[in-house]
């Protein structure tokens, strides 16, 4: 069989630095190459005891390692015979590292290491815990309690200074959703991770809360798929989180400029973003504000081509700067401009502007009555709509 390269930003294994893609990426291939009686692992992200100990067992059966360390090293021997496609027929001709010959004595284990004990709020909750997980399905039960023995990359991190069952619970929900949209368990603890900024964590806190209670079959599946697909899982989740500090306090329309950020910054793509803001809000909304504006907004965002109005902001700023330089105004140059302008995404802004300008001249130009006629309208609409009326 023809095996794909892989690479190592970072070592995977005991006492590893176990980035939740190289991880990754580690697990399927040790489960590309093995045979049976191996058992092939849960491709999670999370090196635990089972990857570090198959690991061990690649080294030892599949090198002849007599010193295996349970570690693959960027660059590193283990990673250059685990890219080498003859070692599959190598390692299925010898027998387990942890199952010896009969008679033979027990090999030590020394990758293993100590029992991780679990956290205290898993401890005190685990009944609980179980109810939510085996509810969704009782095989995901082991992984999670291993993974929650990991508190340095596992979703035991997550549970660092949890004090009540309602916060456990909602990290339960938030396990299942994570396996429901077979996202790697790793990558999503990282994600939490990196959203540890006192600025944002009541927004992370309500996000992680909205992300537990969402549909399995929700927009937000497909865009974290994408995302941990294209390596941007954490700038998804950046994004996400820092709106929500936004959207808390009225600042809806933060949503342009953080999404213009993550698709320049990131080359995220902007429809991916809308779709999952939509997945999120439509459930942080349920029962508040008005549904039909709700789909106006994003209908509206959706339509709102990012780079293409960067593009033209640019091309802007550049003309204003070249009559600056030039010390006079070319009107055919502004005019070539505003042709662009309307022939680019930013085109219902100018037209906006050149009907609030053609308004307001109309307004100034209102005898006494008329005035006070118009500023008697309920809203700035209706008032834009009477001064551009030919009555």
């Amino acid at each position: 069989m023809a095996l794909q390269q892989i690479s190592l930003r970072g070592s995977v294994g005991w006492k590893a630095q176990n980035n939740a893609a190289d991880v990754t990426s580690i697990q399927k291939r040790l489960n590309t190459l093995l045979r049976t009686p191996r058992v092939a692992l849960d491709v999670d992200g999370l090196s635990g005891p089972k990857t570090e100990a198959l690991i061990f067992d690649f080294q030892k059966n599949a090198m002849g390692n007599p010193r295996p360390d349970a570690k693959v090293d960027p660059g590193g021997a283990t990673l250059r015979a685990l890219n080498d496609e003859k070692m599959a027929a190598v390692w299925a001709a010898s027998l387990p590292a942890d199952r010896p010959a009969p008679g033979a004595p027990s090999p030590s284990a020394p990758e293993a290491g100590p029992a991780r004990p679990l956290p205290p709020a898993v401890q005190k909750y685990q009944r609980e815990l179980e109810t939510v997980v085996q509810q969704a399905n009782a095989a995901w039960w082991d992984g999670f309690l291993q993974s929650c023995s990991d508190t340095t990359t596992g979703w035991g991190l997550l549970f660092n200074g949890v004090t009540t069952l309602q916060e456990a619970q909602r990290l339960g929900r938030l396990y299942v959703q994570v396996r429901r949209w077979g996202l790697p368990v790793g990558t999503f603890v990282e994600w939490v991770r990196a959203l540890n900024n006192p600025k944002t964590v009541e927004a992370a806190k309500e996000a992680l809360e909205l992300l537990a209670n969402l549909p399995a079959a929700s927009r937000m599946s497909a865009a974290f798929k994408a995302a941990a697909a294209a390596g941007k899982f954490v700038s998804l989740a950046k994004f996400l989180v820092e709106y929500m500090a936004y959207w808390r306090q009225g600042d809806y329309h933060m949503a342009f400029v953080e999404i213009y950020k993550t698709v320049l910054t990131d080359r995220f793509p902007a429809a991916a973003l809308v779709d999952a803001l939509e997945s999120l809000f439509s459930s942080a909304a349920a029962g508040r504000g008005d549904p039909k504006k709700n789909g106006l907004f994003f209908q509206f965002l959706r339509s709102f081509n990012i780079v293409g109005i960067g593009a033209m902001a640019v091309d802007s700023v550049g003309v204003v700067i070249g009559a600056a330089v030039e010390g006079s105004m070319d009107l055919a140059r502004f005019r070539r401009l505003m042709e662009r302008m309307r022939a680019s995404p930013v085109q219902l802004f100018v037209g906006m502007g050149q009907d609030l300008a053609e308004a307001v001249a109309k307004m100034a130009d209102m005898n006494d009555s008329s005035f006070r006629e118009m500023i008697s309208l309920s809203s700035l609409r209706e008032m834009v709509a009477y001064a551009m009326s030919d009555d």
